[in-house]
C-alpha cells in the first residue's frame, strides 16, 4: 500500500555508504508516495525546507541520512494521527544506535504530549510524521535544536502532537552531526529568548 506520504531527506555526500546501503532502503520499505533527497551544499535546515516545498501530499516526514526507518513506521504514525484529526504530528521514542567505539544502543523513551514539558525541553525528535498545512517551516538561522523550535513553533500556533508510544526509527551515530559543533548553552539560549521560555 501507498502511502500519502512525502518524506524529506537532506543528505551529506561523506554518508553516501550509509545513506545507500541502510537509510534509503528502509523508507523505501515503508512505501511513502513521494521521496525526496537534497543533497545539494547548504544546511540541514536548508535542505528540508527545500524539499518540504516540492511535497506532492498531505503529509510529511523528514529522515535524516543517518537514520533507518522500522518497517512500518509510516503505517504506524499515519494511524495514530489519523485517530486523532486534532494532532498535527506523531511522535515516537527515540533510539541512538552508536557506532563509535565501543558501541551502544541508547533507549530514549518519549512521553505523552505535555507543552510544560516542551518547554522546559526538547523531547520530540525532528523524525516524526507531519500534517503538511500545520508544517511552518525550519528555522534557517538556527544552527542547533532546530526540531525543538519546530515544535515549539507549531505549538504556539496551536498544534500539538500525539505520542506513538514506540519507536518509529533508529538514529545512527555515524560521525559527529555538523550541528554538535555549535554550542550548547548558547544554542540552549537562543531557543528560549526566541520562545520567551525560562531559563
Amino acid at each position: 500500500m501507498i502511502h500519502p506520504v512525502s518524506v524529506v531527506i537532506p543528505h551529506t555526500k561523506s554518508r553516501a555508504e550509509f545513506f545507500h546501503a541502510v537509510c534509503l532502503p528502509s523508507i523505501e520499505r515503508n512505501n511513502p508516495a513521494q521521496i525526496i533527497v537534497v543533497d545539494r551544499p547548504g544546511g540541514a535546515c536548508e535542505k528540508r525546507n527545500e524539499g518540504a516545498s516540492k511535497a506532492m501530499y498531505d503529509y510529511l516526514l523528514f529522515v535524516d541520512d543517518d537514520a533507518e526507518l522500522l518497517p512500518d513506521a509510516i503505517e504506524v504514525a499515519l494511524t495514530f494521527l489519523n485517530s486523532d484529526p486534532g494532532a498535527a504530528f506523531a511522535y515516537g521514542d527515540r533510539v541512538v544506535v552508536d557506532h563509535t567505539p565501543p558501541p551502544k544502543t541508547i533507549n530514549l523513551p518519549g512521553v505523552g504530549w505535555n507543552l510544560e514539558t516542551l518547554r522546559r525541553a526538547s523531547y520530540i525528535d525532528t523524525t516524526s510524521l507531519l500534517r503538511k498545512k500545520a508544517f511552518p517551516g525550519f528555522d534557517n538561522s538556527l544552527k542547533r535544536f532546530q526540531d525543538w523550535d519546530l515544535w515549539l513553533t507549531i505549538a504556539e500556533r496551536g498544534g500539538r502532537g500525539i505520542y506513538v508510544r514506540r519507536p518509529l526509527h533508529h538514529s545512527h551515530r555515524i560521525d559527529r552531526g555538523i550541528s554538535d559543533t555549535y554550542p550548547l548553552e548558547e544554542s540552549d539560549r537562543i531557543i528560549r529568548l526566541k520562545h520567551g521560555l525560562s531559563f
